[in-house]
C-alpha cells in the first residue's frame, strides 16, 4: 500500500465516516420498519425487493456492463440467493428481538469464511481466532439462554434465536462466496455484484408471489408509500457503503478497516437501540453482547 499523504489520511476519514453512517442508518430504518404495527411477509418481501433492486444498479457505477464468466456467474447467483435469505431473516429476526444483539449475529458471520479458509485454501486458524469463536458461542448462551422465564417469553426467544441465527449463518454465506469470487483471481467485481444483485430481487419477488396467495401474507403495504421509501433510502445506504469501502480499501488496511467498523457498530447500534428504541437488556443479554464484542474482535483483529 502506498504511502499515505496528508490528503490520503483526510479522504480516509471522510470515507470511514461516510461508510459508518450508511451501516448505522441501513440499521436504524430496518429496525424502523421492522417495528411497524402490521409487518406481513409480503410486506417484507416488497420492502427488501426494492433495497435489492436499488442495489444492482448501484454496483455498475463507475464499471458499466461487461460480460462474467460461468464459473463468477454461478458464485453470483449463490452470493445473490444467500443475500435473499439475510434480507427477509434480518427483519423477521428484528420484529422479534432487539436491534443491537440481532445485527451482532451479522458479525458473528465471519466466522464461515474464516473456517472455509482453514479448509480450504490451507490458511491457518491462530489461537487468538480459536478464542473469538469460543467467546462467540459463549455470547450466543448469554444471549439467547433465559433460565425460568415464561413459556411465551422462551418462544418469542426461540423464534428471534432461530432467524438471528438464519441471519448470521447467511451473511457467512454471502462473505464464503465472495471470498471464493476474489481468490479465483477472475476479477469480475462489479458484475458480480451486479448479478449478485439481480439474483436477490429475482428471488424475493418470486417470494413475494408466493405470499401474495394468503390473505395472512399477502402485502397489506402501498406500492408507493412510507414503508418502501424505507426500503429505498436502505438500498441506497446498502449501495454507497459498498462503493465506498472499495475506494476505503485502496488507501487503508482491511486489518484496519473491519475491525475498526464493527468495534463501532456494534457500540453504536447498542446505545441507538436503548435512546430511539428504548431496547433494555437483561443482564444476561448485556454480558451477551460484551462477550460478543469481544469475540469479533478477536476474530477480525487476530493474526
Amino acid at each position: 500500500m502506498p504511502e499515505t499523504t496528508a490528503r490520503g489520511y483526510f479522504m480516509q476519514y471522510v470515507f470511514f465516516l461516510i461508510i459508518i453512517g450508511c451501516a448505522l442508518g441501513n440499521n436504524v430504518f430496518k429496525n424502523l420498519f421492522a417495528h411497524g404495527e402490521t409487518v406481513t411477509d409480503g410486506d417484507n418481501a416488497i420492502y427488501n425487493v426494492i433495497a435489492c433492486g436499488i442495489g444492482a444498479p448501484m454496483a455498475l457505477i463507475g464499471q458499466g456492463f461487461s460480460a462474467i464468466s460461468g464459473s463468477s456467474l454461478l458464485l453470483s447467483v449463490l452470493f445473490g440467493s444467500s443475500m435473499a435469505v439475510v434480507a427477509i431473516s434480518t427483519i423477521k429476526a428484528l420484529r422479534q428481538g432487539p436491534m443491537s444483539l440481532t445485527l451482532l449475529f451479522g458479525d458473528f458471520s465471519m466466522v464461515i469464511p474464516i473456517l472455509a479458509g482453514f479448509l480450504l485454501w490451507q490458511e491457518s486458524i491462530s489461537a487468538g481466532k480459536i478464542a473469538g469463536i469460543l467467546l462467540m458461542f459463549a455470547a450466543i448462551y448469554f444471549m439467547v439462554y433465559r433460565k425460568g422465564e415464561a413459556a411465551g417469553t422462551k418462544e418469542a426467544m426461540g423464534k428471534w434465536a432461530f432467524w438471528a441465527s438464519v441471519y448470521g449463518l447467511s451473511c457467512g454465506l454471502m462473505s464464503f462466496f465472495e471470498a471464493m469470487q476474489t481468490k479465483s483471481g477472475r476479477g469480475e467485481s462489479a458484475m458480480f455484484l451486479f448479478w449478485g444483485f439481480t439474483t436477490a430481487t429475482v428471488v424475493l419477488l418470486v417470494y413475494l408471489v408466493i405470499c401474495s396467495r394468503k390473505p395472512e401474507t399477502a402485502m397489506t403495504v402501498k406500492l408507493i408509500g412510507p414503508e418502501n421509501l424505507n426500503g429505498l433510502l436502505v438500498g441506497i445506504f446498502g449501495g454507497i457503503s459498498h462503493i465506498v469501502t472499495m475506494k476505503l480499501l485502496l488507501l487503508m488496511d482491511s486489518s484496519v478497516l473491519y475491525p475498526l467498523k464493527a468495534g463501532i457498530c456494534i457500540a453504536a447500534n447498542a446505545l441507538l437501540g436503548r435512546l430511539l428504541f428504548k431496547e433494555k437488556l437483561t443482564k444476561r443479554q448485556g454480558v451477551g453482547l460484551v462477550l460478543g464484542f469481544a469475540a469479533v474482535m478477536l476474530l477480525t483483529m487476530a493474526k
